[in-house]
């Protein structure tokens, strides 16, 4: 019997050869959290990109930056869930502040006779 399909895959990757977008997006995900803090401090995307592009940290496009950009450093970090042994007790239930009602307009596909004129 041969080989399982994990291990085939590994050898295949291993035999093929990497492409410039494999390259690329590895040098990325090496100066996401470089790009997380700028971003974060105020810096707009064409500046940070054009700093690590100017110091040879990155040579990949800009459009391609931008794209990086999107995927994998604006995205909301993962929340990994407390073991239940570690999480406190459960308090009472915090009373809702919301309206019972939704407040504005409200369409009535029936129409009361009184407010018609």
């Amino acid at each position: 019997m041969g080989k399982n399909y994990p291990d085939q895959l590994g050898d295949w990757i291993s035999r093929r050869a990497t492409t410039t977008r494999d390259r690329n997006l590895v040098a990325f995900l090496a100066v996401r959290d470089d790009v997380c803090a700028a971003l974060a401090a105020g810096y707009n995307v064409k500046t940070i990109w054009s700093n690590l592009h100017e110091s040879k940290r990155i040579t990949v496009s800009y459009s391609a930056f931008r794209r990086y950009v999107k995927k994998f450093a604006t995205q909301a970090p993962v929340a990994v869930p407390a073991s239940p042994s570690s999480s406190p007790a459960p308090s009472a239930p915090r009373p809702s502040s919301k309206p019972d009602k939704p407040s504005g307009f409200v369409f009535n596909p029936t129409p009361n006779k009184e407010e018609l004129l």
